[in-house]
């Protein structure tokens, strides 16, 4: 479809750190993470991948978040929020946020917890 081989594409240098997606011509890393909109989801670790990707000459100017319905809530709290403006103030990598179709799920509280 594509026309060369985009997935899975290890571009941290020597590292076994693989991105889902790398498409050099348009200097893009797409990760497919329905875990966004959990809080122990790998958000920080894919945009540290981004910015070692570039500190090793792959041309990557934006990561686009493929995640399900919630992550852009989730991703505009302050902590992510901080994370995004370093990336693109130090680094200059935009990140966005892309929601599939369909409700965010609701999660029941366990048993005890508060």
């Amino acid at each position: 479809m594509f026309g060369a081989d985009y997935a899975e594409r290890k571009v941290c240098g020597e590292t076994s750190l693989a991105v889902d997606f790398y498409f050099p011509e348009e200097e893009t890393i797409v990760e497919v993470a329905l875990g966004l909109p959990n809080s122990g989801s790998e958000f920080e670790k894919d945009v540290l991948k981004a910015i070692m990707a570039q500190e090793y000459g792959n041309g990557v100017r934006r990561l686009f978040f493929i995640s399900r319905p919630g992550a852009a809530k989730k991703c505009s709290q302050p902590g992510r929020t901080a994370v995004r403006e370093w990336a693109f103030s130090k680094h200059h990598l935009q990140i966005e946020i892309h929601e599939l179709e369909g409700e965010p799920r609701i999660h029941k509280r366990k048993k005890g917890a508060r």
